[in-house]
């Protein structure tokens, strides 16, 4: 009899899944991140996601994929072994806006690789219904910041030097990440992101960010040490080193929490 107490490694956690259907008209290939869709006959339904503020439900883990009008197993949480990892190096791993896993940094962490293999490649993931930029928290900046919550400051020409976009949060919760990404492709380069809580500039190590504004328009700041807030206070970024041309364009800014 083995104990839970006693168990390591592979056998601590098997993995947390569910066998799900492909209806989607093409075959879903394994390792792909997924989302639920609708329920079957006998099994939740999915497909790819398709942006990284989908609300992803796991990540398919059949050898084969899951071929279209087939079902398999959907990966929500624990290891996942024998795989080529060969192509990433060890550390954490993120959903793209197509689906797909990789080790740019997207506002949708999943996971973390841990033994680089051609074979007997090793990743944890942790896809329990996570989701970018967390539900009302998340303001729609246009010409400056306009919340869906209707909480957050609002902010003309965003862009300038100085220039802040900032969340109020309407629960409280540990922040992870934030993120930011430009509309409209900017002139004035690479220009230099810093963390603002209630306002106060976070000037320790990993409190800041680049973002090109011209190539790739966005970026995440992930925090090195999670930080905890209360209802009501203000997260959010300032731009530090450049004024952006044009200022006054479209940007959306999104916070990745924990509650």
């Amino acid at each position: 009899m083995s104990f839970h107490r006693d168990q390591a490694g592979l056998d601590l956690h098997a993995p947390s899944n569910q066998t799900a259907e492909n209806v989607t008209g093409t075959d879903i290939a394994r390792l792909s991140i997924v989302k639920y869709t609708g329920f079957g006959v006998d099994f939740p339904q999915i497909s790819v996601i398709n942006s990284t503020l989908d609300f992803a439900s796991g990540i398919v883990d059949e050898s084969g994929g899951i071929a279209d009008g087939g079902t398999g197993r959907v990966v929500q949480i624990g290891f996942v072994s024998d795989m080529n990892t060969s192509s990433f190096s060890v550390g954490a791993i993120f959903a793209d806006a197509s689906g797909q896993i990789t080790q740019s940094v997207t506002a949708l962490e999943i996971g973390i690789v841990l033994v680089v293999d051609a074979i007997q490649g090793i990743i944890f993931f942790n896809v329990r219904g996570l989701r970018g930029a967390q539900g009302p928290s998340d303001p729609r900046v246009v010409g400056g910041i306009q919340s869906v919550s209707a909480n957050a400051t609002k902010v003309a020409s965003w862009g300038q030097q100085s220039a802040v976009a900032e969340i109020a949060m309407d629960r409280a919760g540990v922040l992870n990440a934030i993120t930011i990404s430009l509309d409209t492709p900017r002139t004035a380069g690479i220009c230099q992101l810093q963390l603002l809580i209630n306002g106060i500039a976070q000037t320790g190590a990993g409190q800041t960010v680049d973002i090109d504004a011209a190539n790739p328009q966005t970026a995440t700041l992930v925090l090195a040490i999670a930080l905890p807030f209360l209802a009501g206070d203000t997260i959010g970024l300032q731009t530090v080193t450049v004024a952006f041309t044009p200022n006054g364009a479209d940007a959306t800014v999104s916070a990745r929490y924990s509650e």
